[in-house]
């Protein structure tokens, strides 16, 4: 028994459907194979969504398009998720947990402690991550690739040898939960 297998879309829905699931194939984000089971995610995501649409709010077509950009990315995120991808770069949680149990025991200590080894440690960084440094100090990192005129993969790579190096330089001792990676390539 045959089946159509987008029985409520219009073309340019379908169209849009399958652009994406290649794009994302395109790009490494999902293996060649998949790219019919991305369809049919994307696919699904636009068909649980529908509910949701307001006219008074967009155009359909606008909607599905935001629907479709929305669940390739949710695709994206789950495909590197940490337990699928352990390499990623995991950020560290700031502040640390309890002053007391760090090195130099009371919180205002601790404070002047790792501003003395931050400083120390940012002014022996190699010369092509210090300017990564400097900006991840005022911006995202998104602002940083588009303000320096690299990509955001390159971001955060430097964010990764950043940690190491951080990490290397002693300051892992202040941040317990610090990952054994960073610590063992510093």
């Amino acid at each position: 028994m045959p089946t159509d297998s987008q029985p409520d879309f219009d073309p340019a829905e379908a169209a849009l459907i399958r652009a994406k699931a290649r794009a994302l194939a395109r790009r490494g984000v999902i293996p060649r194979g998949d790219t019919a089971d991305a369809e049919q995610d994307l696919a699904l995501a636009v068909l649980a969504a529908r509910v949701g649409f307001d006219p008074a709010r967009g155009t359909a077509a606008a909607f599905v398009r935001a629907v479709v950009n929305r669940a390739a990315a949710k695709l994206a995120r789950g495909r590197f998720a940490p337990c699928r991808h352990p390499g990623r770069v995991t950020p560290l949680a700031w502040p640390p947990a309890d002053p007391a149990t760090l090195p130099g025991g009371t919180a205002a200590a601790v404070r002047i402690d790792l501003a003395v080894d931050l400083t120390t440690a940012l002014a022996a960084l190699p010369a092509e991550l210090r300017p990564f440094a400097e900006a991840l100090r005022v911006w995202k990192p998104a602002e940083v690739a588009r303000r320096l005129g690299v990509s955001r993969q390159t971001v955060y790579h430097r964010i990764a040898d950043l940690a190491a190096a951080l990490c290397g330089a002693g300051l892992a001792d202040y941040h317990p939960g610090a990952p054994d990676t960073f610590r063992a390539r510093g």
